[in-house]
């Protein structure tokens, strides 16, 4: 069974989570966009920041993470 290699974090600023991120593991994203941002962590895995669940939630909501498993 293949294991998950896709591991999404939903953040409201990509700019602060991704200063955070950079340093926290000392590395720098291989992808950015406005509302994207992919750190290569291991070979074939990745952590990504996303943007998207910011505009449905309220600070009252619980925070939400993915992990995914990337296909070719």
């Amino acid at each position: 069974m293949p294991a998950p290699n896709l591991f999404l974090i939903g953040v409201r600023e990509t700019q602060a989570a991704t200063a955070f991120y950079s340093d926290l593991f000392e590395i720098e994203p291989t992808f950015t966009s406005p509302h994207y941002v992919a750190f290569d962590v291991a070979p074939g895995v990745l952590l990504a920041l996303w943007t998207g669940y910011a505009e449905h939630s309220v600070p009252s909501t619980p925070r939400m993470s993915e992990i995914g498993l990337m296909v070719p």
